[in-house]
């Protein structure tokens, strides 16, 4: 007969599921503080401290600056402590 998991049990795949995911920051709103950092230090403080993806240029003039922005930031942050899950 098969045992039902315990609490103990979920907590457990719940905490690995955790270290393993993808670590997604809001930039617009908590790392870039509505504009007062500048995207270039924001995605780069994100991705040096574990972030896998960022959401950021909520307006349309925004978006092609920050995805310009992107790939330096991306590429600056190879060598961080926490891996990449994306």
């Amino acid at each position: 007969m098969k045992t039902m998991p315990t609490r103990r049990d979920f907590l457990k795949k719940s905490a690995a599921a955790t270290l393993t995911a993808p670590l997604v920051l809001s930039l617009e709103e908590y790392a870039l503080a509505a504009g007062a950092i500048p995207p270039r230090a924001g995605f780069q403080h994100a991705f040096a401290n574990g972030a896998d993806f960022v959401a950021a240029g909520m307006f349309d003039f925004q978006i092609a600056e920050d995805a310009s922005i992107l790939p330096g930031s991306v590429q600056a942050a190879q060598n961080r402590e926490r891996d990449w899950f994306a």
